[in-house]
Parts: structure tokens; sequence; C-alpha cells
């Protein structure tokens, strides 16, 4: 046996407050089918060189979404272990915080992890 020591995290780790309940975890009046669903607009060849956009699936979706309504669609691709999940981790918390009127701040012991990664 080693007589290395196990680490143990430093007294000023940061501690996350629990993340917001998602949708799926909030009780629905609605009927399975009328809850949201992922739809794929965006396919990509066998040989994964080239994305073809679903108009008709786009057109489909924002027929659902209000005029007034801001939308806002990106993409993340690219090969695995790139940081991927990362980014789109990144976009959930900024919108979680954003909607209890807090940004991501790398000064906040709360979101220091994320600016830290």
């Amino acid at each position: 046996m080693s007589d290395v020591p196990a680490a143990t995290p430093p007294a000023s780790a940061p501690v996350l407050p629990p993340p917001a309940p998602v949708a799926a975890e909030v009780p629905s009046t609605r009927s399975p089918e009328e809850l949201p669903k992922a739809r794929q607009i965006v396919s990509i060849d066998e040989d994964g060189t080239t994305f073809a956009l679903d108009e008709m699936a786009l057109r489909e979706i924002f027929h659902k979404v209000p005029e007034d309504m801001k939308v806002a669609i990106f993409s993340v691709v690219g090969a695995f272990r790139t940081g991927k999940s990362f980014v789109l981790d990144l976009f959930l918390r900024y919108l979680r915080h954003a909607s209890h009127g807090r940004m991501l701040n790398p000064e906040e012991p709360e979101s220091a992890d994320v600016w830290q990664s």
C-alpha cells in the first residue's frame, strides 16, 4: 500500500446550490401528446461532412412560438472530448441564473468552478 494520504478538497471549495427543477420534474396537467419533445432540425450525412436543415420541422416549431417571443438557436458540434457538454452545461447554468436575476460571475463562489474549469 502507498503511504500517500488521500486528497481532501480545500475548505474554500465552492458549494453550489441545488439545480433548479427542470421541466420534467414539474408536474404537468398536459397530456403526453401536448408535452414538449426534442425535435431534430439538423442532420448530418453518412460521411460526417455535410449538415442539412429540416426547414419544415423548424417551421412547425416556430408556428407554436408566440410572435413576440425571442428565439435563439445554437449548435454545438465537435469531436468527442472537446467540451461540447461543458458549453451546453454553461448555457443551462446561465439560463437558470438569468431567470432568477443573476448572471454567472467569476468573482462569485457559486459560479467560480465554471470559469476555472
